[in-house]
């Protein structure tokens, strides 16, 4: 009798994916990453793993404690840790640019989709690990850049069935007029924009109280989110400061250009729209599908963060992600979690073991036009061979036993119809599976 039974489960936070479960997530993964190339969006990688120094430069301390950190082993061992899992794309992304900055053009658009890992509580649609796909633009200060990105991440988005989307806009530097026309201190900026970030979850009353509950005083908490919940007021509250004028009418174009150059989704000024992260220096954006809760995707201009990592202080970027583990689940919720429009899978039977090379060389054919075939490699007769297939998620069931040779045909049974034909075997390459 076994003992102490090791748990199979995966660790908290982490999952393992079914082949059905892998195979819609890679075919999402495939259709965002066809939409950023038609963008323009070059691949790149990066290293999972990056040293702390570099991690922990430009994040803010909320992320620098879900780094999941790492002690070096092998030539260099240390107790104490000195590598971390990237936590996202743009900071590795700023350490790539500062690198290789002279072998890449003065404007560099790129795509990069792979894992991600924060050291967060785990919770539905929250995973420790998760794919991330982001897009970003090097080099231009043009509002353009946050139009095509928000485009990008839209029609991305509606490629893999998301619909009524709806892209809520609005701008760090509004934000900081704000902070400053108030006169909130530096080191309580962060605090209130966080109970801001809450608005659209536990509205006015709710931000107020939050603010309050932080050491704000609540005459001006109540202010603050009077003047960004009615744009009116804030348009003659902010008329005579430069920056905060710019900002609303950048916000109001890009709103515009958005909404008159897409039909995947309707663009509008969303005060309330704060993202966490310090690195944000301009227009920021989330973009939501119809009544589901919570963003699908997010980003924004951060035109300082190159600049930590590189002597070039005026770098400008733009950028946004996609979280796939999170549109993944949204879309399973909807229903929607199978591929119509892939290749079918065929399996190719055998009938018993004078058959194997009859089989293995119609495989083999099937191959080379790059259809997707599976060779049966069990000892079952052909009814477990069907149930085999059937289970497996295959379409078409191949058989060729003795009388089918001798006539010189094959059968094609479709599997989800159950209807089946009888072809001449020379044929087989020109079937339309």
């Amino acid at each position: 009798m076994k003992t102490n039974i090791i748990n199979t489960q995966p660790a908290s936070g982490f999952r393992d994916l079914l082949p059905k479960e892998k195979i819609f997530k890679q075919w999402c993964i495939d259709t965002i990453s066809c939409v950023f190339s038609k963008y323009g969006y070059d691949s790149i990688e990066t290293p999972s793993l990056e040293r702390l120094e570099i991690l922990e430069g430009k994040s803010g301390e909320e992320f620098n404690k879900l780094i999941f950190k790492i002690a070096q082993r092998g030539d260099k061992e240390s107790e104490d840790p000195d590598l971390g899992l990237r936590y996202d794309f743009t900071v590795p992304l700023a350490r790539f640019l500062a690198e290789y900055k002279n072998k890449l053009p003065k404007i560099f658009k790129r795509q990069q989709i792979g894992p991600c890992w924060r050291a967060e509580r785990a919770g539905k649609g929250r995973f420790r690990e998760f794919y991330q796909a982001d897009i970003d633009t090097i080099g231009s200060k043009s509002l353009l850049v946050e139009v095509d990105t928000i485009l990008a991440l839209s029609e991305a988005l509606n490629k893999i069935g998301l619909n009524n989307l709806i892209v809520k806009i609005n701008s760090r530097e509004l934000l900081q007029v704000i902070m400053d026309l108030y006169k909130i201190a530096p080191e309580k900026q962060n605090d209130c924009l966080v109970a801001l970030d809450k608005f659209y979850k536990i509205g006015k009353d709710g931000v107020v109280q939050e603010l309050v509950s932080r050491g704000f005083n609540k005459q001006i908490g109540e202010d603050i989110v009077d003047i960004l919940s009615d744009t009116t007021l804030l348009r003659k509250k902010i008329e005579l400061n430069e920056l905060g004028a710019k900002s609303l009418k950048d916000i109001e174009q890009i709103v515009n250009l958005v909404n008159n150059n897409t039909k995947y989704a309707i663009a509008e000024f969303a005060p309330f729209i704060i993202r966490g992260q310090d690195y944000y220096t301009g227009i920021i954006f989330e973009i939501y599908s119809g009544d589901i809760p919570g963003s699908m995707a997010g980003g924004g201009r951060f035109d300082n963060l190159i600049s930590i990592f590189s002597d070039d202080n005026n770098i400008p970027a733009c950028g946004g992600s996609i979280g796939v583990e999170r549109v993944v689940s949204v879309l399973e919720e909807l229903g929607i979690n199978s591929i119509t429009n892939i290749q079918p899978k065929i399996l190719v039977s055998v009938w018993d073991n004078t058959m194997t090379f009859d089989a293995l060389n119609i495989a083999t054919k099937l191959r080379e036009q790059n259809l997707q075939t599976e060779l049966f490699v069990g000892d079952e007769k052909i009814g477990e061979q069907l149930k085999y297939a059937v289970n497996s998620g295959c379409k078409y069931c191949v058989i060729y036993g003795p009388d089918e040779k001798n006539k010189k045909e094959i059968i094609i049974k479709n599997l989800e119809t159950k209807e089946q034909q009888n072809i001449p075997l020379l044929e087989l390459t020109n079937f339309h599976f």
